[in-house]
C-alpha cells in the first residue's frame, strides 16, 4: 500500500493530540 496510508486510527490520534494541546494544563 502507500507509504502514507490515511487510516481512522491516524486521524483519531491527530484529533486527540490537538485536543490535548488545546486543553489547559
Amino acid at each position: 500500500m502507500g507509504r502514507r496510508a490515511i487510516t481512522p486510527e491516524r486521524v483519531i490520534n491527530e484529533c486527540l493530540r490537538r485536543n490535548v494541546s488545546k486543553l489547559p494544563q
